[in-house]
């Protein structure tokens, strides 16, 4: 059974294989230059590289601080733990809780 059900599989999968690559054959084929014909394509990937190794991120930098101190779980749990919010009386929003104080 489980040889049938590989032997279906591999069926299927070629068969869809067959049905992505046949267009490509029936396509016209032309001598014409691509868009990238002349370009220097290595110098665009060379900087592209550049900014990428140049690339900031604010959230993996505040991690790397974290990891280098002694406590770094406690600093971690600062960093990702949702502050914990005062529901106050009543759950009241905009200021308007039940305080007793009246704001001007």
């Amino acid at each position: 059974m489980n040889e049938r059900a590989r032997k279906a599989g591999f069926k299927a999968g070629y068969n869809k294989c067959l049905g992505d690559v046949n267009p490509f054959f029936t396509s016209k084929f032309t001598d014409e230059r691509s868009g990238f014909h002349d370009v220097d394509t290595e110098a665009s990937y060379i900087a592209a590289v550049d900014a990428y190794n140049k690339l900031s991120i604010p959230a993996l930098d505040n991690i790397e601080k974290c990891l280098g101190a002694e406590d770094y779980v406690d600093r971690l749990r600062m960093l990702f733990d949702p502050p914990k919010e005062d529901k106050g009386a009543g759950g009241a929003k905009d200021d308007a809780g039940t305080s007793g104080a009246k704001a001007d």
